[in-house]
């Protein structure tokens, strides 16, 4: 993924101006933050509708004793693995630098990448 600086600093001092906490973050999904970080990624309605059901789920886990767990499938090659294991970490971050989070794969080559 090629990293466009411009983007993803220009999000972080909107989000800086809006001074409203760690838990706020600049960008208001994961899908956001990606196309901030490199804008050659094509945002899709179902890349949308799962950055949107990843924001619910985690506000969801935040207020809840036991929150939901959310499953995710669609073809390949459709940009889930930059979604979700690349982008929905470092939103995570960004909300919650503490946050402690392990990605999982079938191998060792995809995890470490």
């Amino acid at each position: 993924m090629k990293i466009h600086a411009g983007g993803f600093a220009a999000g972080l001092e909107r989000g800086a101006m809006r001074g409203k906490g760690w838990r706020q973050t600049p960008f208001p999904g994961p899908l956001d933050l990606l196309l901030a970080l490199d804008p050659t990624y094509i945002e899709t309605p179902g890349l949308r509708l799962i950055s949107d059901r990843l924001v619910a789920a985690t506000e969801e886990a935040e207020t809840s004793d036991t929150p939901d767990y959310l499953a995710i499938s669609m073809g390949p090659q459709e940009g889930k693995s930059s979604l979700i294991a690349r982008a929905f970490p470092l939103w995570l971050w960004l909300r919650n630098p503490d946050l402690r989070i392990m990605i999982v794969s079938y191998d060792q080559e995809t995890s470490v990448r």
